[in-house]
């Protein structure tokens, strides 16, 4: 039934795949695998009997899987004609850092995933490593140059031998392959499914599309993981079939979609009657720019892990001591340092040299042991408990051998953010009344973010003394009565405790707004509030005095300079009657307009289109205090 499947699949992708559509990004490796299936009936038996061993890998997964990461030794071979064909040794670590981050589901941009597909992203438990050994058995970067004198290559392999200016491939049964060179035809890279010869067995990508090249939108390192998706037996997620919804990547957690996408699509892209979520666009095995893919399935991970499965085409690999220096020792890692959070925290370690992965175990106090392999000297756990103590220990893979446990190093988690339950109380008229004599906890949410609380005071217990403690940034406060006339607050800098005594003779609802200093707040960390009310007098603060500063604040004029025509804003802590006037530099008046001043936002248009070119001041007052701003006009 698989073989009948199979060849099946083969003939629709010799039928349609030649008439899909061209894409900006441009992939050879279904032309190669393409015209192989035309001319090489033993590819064709090939790939059938991958194709039976991987169905079957899949049956038996939980029993096959192999319980440690994977590992695969890589040699770069950059042939190259000009000195900016010869890439860094740093872009080569920087690609080899995102091929190990989008295979191991550690790349942040993960997170641009929408609910619906977020759950299908899976860590492939595949991991790279620049070889330490050549296939002779002596030391490498890991990294081969060759000059040549041939201008680009394309998809005919000639990269892949010295004879043809390129460079001889490695042994594929202990290596990946990845040659960097400069590709004629438009093309971004190609790889060579399982099955073919091992002389030409890898990768071959253009060489400004490695991360910090110049191809962008596709110079971020993606095309390295998408050719190694191929090389590690996934399709192209769209079946290859131009628009015509018939054929598939063989994949079942992939929705069907027609043809490949471009660019960074909106999400959802609906094709194939695939709605409401559409096409999972943001597959590394699609066709947008870098930025845009970002994961793979399952389903992906089950195809890519049955190479490594009993009988699969890529099993040798797991015996290569390619990533083993010659001469190497397993030592211990030494030098453990852990950085936690609420509920994750970073470990970090010395490198051992003959170390291709580590093994970090760790444990909540009491709990069961967990364990996770990386190919990098940190690692970062998550979902941890809060306020919980933890230990974590790492343990060097060194190939087919690995060193002891380092001891044991602790730490605690910290505590978890609080919980706002006010909100929304941004304004006075939705005040939150609260209990006098409590502690409450709450959050400024954001830059704009103010809470309104409301308490009573008693006939016995008239006395009012407002405390905010425990600040996580620059806050103040500030005491209301019940008709929003500001009467007293508490501006302390930094993270200094607030206070506000205020001895009053009058019984009723008063107010607390709790509020950042301009762009300040924390939207995780609480604060605590606490209204007192006694019938002891407190001793009272000169801090507290209301000037007419405190009833308007944000006094702006914009634009400024202007030909003329502005727009005055400030916000005020009260309702009241002001006036607006304009003076020249002489103090002569040659405007004024009265006010009726609202609590919170205030904006009003000046229109002064008479007035000369030069420099004018603006006064706003309640005719005791006033407050003055430059403006400049301009004709």
């Amino acid at each position: 039934m698989m073989k009948i499947f199979f060849t099946t699949f083969l003939s629709m992708i010799l039928s349609v795949g030649l008439m899909a559509q061209a894409s900006h990004r441009t992939c050879g490796t279904m032309d190669v695998h393409e015209q192989m299936l035309k001319n090489n009936p033993s590819y064709v038996a090939e790939r059938e009997k991958i194709e039976e061993q991987t169905q079957q890998f899949a049956v038996r997964y939980d029993a096959e899987r192999k319980l440690t990461v994977i590992t695969i030794p890589v040699v770069f071979h950059v042939v190259y004609k000009t000195t900016a064909q010869n890439v860094s040794d740093q872009q080569i670590f920087d690609q080899l850092d995102v091929l190990n981050k989008d295979y191991r589901k550690t790349n942040t941009d993960v997170s641009i995933l929408p609910t619906a597909f977020s759950g299908l992203a899976t860590d492939c438990e595949i991991q790279f490593c620049l070889a330490k050994r050549d296939p002779s058995g002596n030391a490498t970067t890991g990294i081969t140059r060759t000059q040549t004198t041939v201008t680009s290559f394309v998809q005919d392999n000639k990269v892949k031998f010295n004879s043809s200016g390129g460079k001889d491939a490695w042994d594929r049964n202990s290596y990946l392959n990845i040659w960097v060179c400069n590709l004629g035809d438009d093309l971004l890279g190609y790889a060579q499914f399982p099955g073919l010869a091992a002389n030409t067995d890898g990768v071959v990508l253009l060489y400004s599309s490695l991360p910090g090249g110049s191809a962008a939108p596709y110079n971020q390192g993606r095309t390295a993981t998408h050719e190694v998706g191929h090389w590690l037996n996934l399709y192209h997620i769209w079946g290859d079939d131009g628009s015509a919804c018939t054929g598939s990547d063989l994949v079942a957690d992939t929705p069907n979609q027609a043809d490949a996408s471009s660019g960074c699509p909106s999400f959802p892209q609906v094709s194939c009657s695939n709605g409401p979520n559409g096409d999972l666009f943001y597959n590394y095995m699609d066709y947008t720019n870098d930025a845009c893919m970002v994961m793979f399935t399952s389903g992906q991970k089950t195809r890519m892990q049955a190479l490594f499965g009993t009988g699969g085409a890529r099993v040798s690999i797991l015996s290569s001591n390619g990533c083993v220096a010659p001469g190497g020792t397993c030592s211990v890692p030494t030098g453990i340092l852990v950085n936690p959070s609420i509920t994750t925290a970073t470990v970090s370690w010395g490198s051992v040299g003959a170390a291709n992965s580590y093994n970090v175990q760790y444990q909540i106090s009491g709990g069961a042991v967990q364990t996770v392999n990386t190919a990098s000297t940190s690692v970062t756990l998550t979902g941890l408990t809060p306020s919980s103590s933890y230990t974590v220990a790492v343990q060097a893979v060194c190939g087919a051998t690995s060193s002891s446990y380092s001891a044991t190093t602790s730490f605690q988690t910290l505590a978890a953010p609080c919980s706002d339950s006010y909100e929304p109380n941004e304004f006075r008229v939705k005040a939150k009344v609260i209990s006098a004599n409590t502690d409450i906890k709450a959050n400024i949410g954001s830059s704009i973010d103010r809470d309104w609380f409301a308490f009573v005071n008693t006939p016995n217990q008239k006395n009012i003394q407002i405390t905010l403690t425990n600040l996580p940034n620059d806050y103040n406060i500030y005491l209301y009565n019940a008709a929003g006339v500001l009467l007293s607050k508490s501006t302390n800098g930094g993270l200094s405790n607030e206070t506000i005594n205020f001895n009053t003779t009058v019984v009723g609802t008063y107010f607390v707004r709790v509020t950042g200093r301009t762009g300040f707040f924390n939207s995780t960390v609480c604060y605590t509030l606490r209204a007192n009310i006694s019938a002891s007098n407190f001793r009272e603060l000169p801090e507290n005095r209301i000037t007419y500063e405190d009833l308007v604040s944000e006094f702006n004029v914009f634009p400024n300079p202007n030909n003329g025509e502005f727009t005055v804003t400030f916000n005020s802590d009260n309702n009241y009657e002001a006036t607006l006037k304009v003076y020249d530099l002489t103090g002569r008046e040659v405007f004024a307009k009265a006010l009726n001043v609202e609590e919170y936002v205030n904006q009003t248009n000046i229109q002064l289109n008479n007035l000369e070119t030069g420099v004018y001041l603006i006064e706003l007052s309640d005719g005791n205090t006033r407050s003055v701003k430059k403006v400049m006009i301009s004709k």
